[in-house]
């Protein structure tokens, strides 16, 4: 599509109306704003460089270069950047539909034939992305929207696939290697440490659909670790009572997508020629009410977690305020600990100092314990194949430390 930067917010104000605030992050906020010259409508991204990083700005402006090669239909769009000295401000689709799951739970009829289609133009934009060298990374519900609200006969939709944050374009016949994704949506040769390419999101897209026929994720663990052994494992089960009114080459599809070797999953081009999915009329129309019941339950359960993490950094900011508890940088994180804990655990690292230095004896430490928080030194990855690659996205593990730490455990076994 070009290169759509342009310099200074006065170029902006000129060309867009901006109206009420649609969401705020903690170094963006987006407004919806009007187009003057025909009165699109748009969503603006506005993010104050004062708010952020050197290296968290790079990694928007990666992330800008990757939206600049992207034009298709079934992807939210970069229209327009304009980059002045103290704000970045990005124009982009606006989606009104909401959140995948969030718009299927509520719609009146739910059908298989209805997944299909949002599967199909899900492999519609992968198959672009691809073939542009782009790999997404980050597939899962949270980052498919819907353009509009769903029609009643479910049949005049739109999705978008966004946040294009771990997206990442490879020369061909180049490889990945850095460790980033959800935890619940990547691939085993993403937790193992080898090598990847385009087929993990083949992967997401298998696990979504498996998500979307029965409400239940194809992989489970009371902790990281079992969950990531389960997805190095790769054994689907279609024991779930949904699964009994859903058609066995619906079945097939997500056996091809979540095969345990990368060269055996479909790749994008191979799924939208599937019957399953280029078929879509034959494909049945049979309501799944159990399936849709479940999709609204995992919303539920999401919304509540949040609502919990909410209640639970207000009382650790709470802590702080009284000095009941202080902020430390460790393994990359900032965490809170024990004010006490903390002051004990300078002591003891001061005496293992001069130690060190009287011994002259050189010993690396593979992790550090403050208090009762423990976490590992080093738990980013760069890519080895690209010398460019910024550290944000070595950090792009949804959950770290603990999956990276339960992955690399996960490797060493295997």
């Amino acid at each position: 599509m070009g290169n759509k930067f342009r310099k200074g917010k006065e170029n902006y104000e000129d060309d867009y109306s901006q109206y009420e605030l649609l969401g705020k992050g903690a170094f963006a906020t987006v407004f919806r704003a009007v187009k003057n010259s025909n009165g699109t409508e748009f969503a603006v991204k506005r993010i104050e460089k004062h708010n952020v990083g050197r290296k968290e700005l790079e990694n928007v402006m990666e992330e800008v270069d990757i939206m600049n090669k992207i034009d298709h239909p079934n992807c939210v769009l970069l229209h327009d950047v304009f980059n002045s000295g103290a704000e970045l401000i990005l124009v982009m689709d606006l989606c009104r539909g909401g959140h995948l799951l969030d718009r299927l739970k509520t719609v009146t009829v739910y059908t298989e034939q209805l997944a299909s289609t949002v599967i199909r133009q899900l492999a519609e934009a992968l198959a672009f992305m691809h073939a542009q060298g782009i790999t997404h990374r980050d597939l899962k519900p949270e980052n498919i929207l819907f353009e509009s609200p769903v029609s009643e006969d479910n049949r005049e939709f739109r999705i978008k696939v966004t946040d294009f944050g771990l997206a990442k374009y490879t020369e061909p016949g180049k490889r990945m290697k850095e460790a980033c994704g959800t935890p619940n949506y990547v691939a085993p040769e993403v937790i193992l440490r080898k090598p990847y390419d385009n087929s993990v999101d083949m992967w997401s897209v298998g696990v979504l659909m498996y998500v979307l026929l029965s409400g239940y994720p194809p992989f489970w663990g009371s902790t990281m670790q079992k969950l990531l052994k389960r997805i190095c494992d790769a054994k689907v089960s279609f024991t779930p009572e949904p699964f009994q009114h859903v058609s066995q080459e619906a079945k097939d599809v997500i056996e091809k997508l979540i095969a345990k070797e990368p060269g055996d999953r479909l790749s994008a081009d191979q799924l939208l020629n599937d019957c399953w999915i280029k078929d879509v009329n034959n494909v049945s129309c049979g309501h799944l009410p159990a399936a849709q019941f479940r999709i609204g339950n995992i919303q539920r359960k999401k919304k509540f977690v949040r609502g919990v993490h909410s209640i639970i950094l207000a009382n650790a900011l709470y802590e702080v305020a009284k000095g009941r508890k202080i902020a430390r940088f460790v393994g990359g994180l900032t965490i809170l600990v024990d004010r006490q804990d903390a002051e004990e655990n300078d002591r003891r690292q001061k005496k293992t100092i001069v130690v060190r230095k009287r011994t002259r004896v050189l010993k690396r430490y593979d992790r550090v314990r403050v208090g009762r928080f423990s976490m590992a030194s080093n738990i980013t990855d760069t890519d080895t194949e690209d010398d460019n690659a910024t550290s944000r996205k070595s950090n792009g593990m949804s959950g770290f430390p603990s999956m990276v730490n339960a992955s690399k455990k996960m490797a060493r076994r295997i």
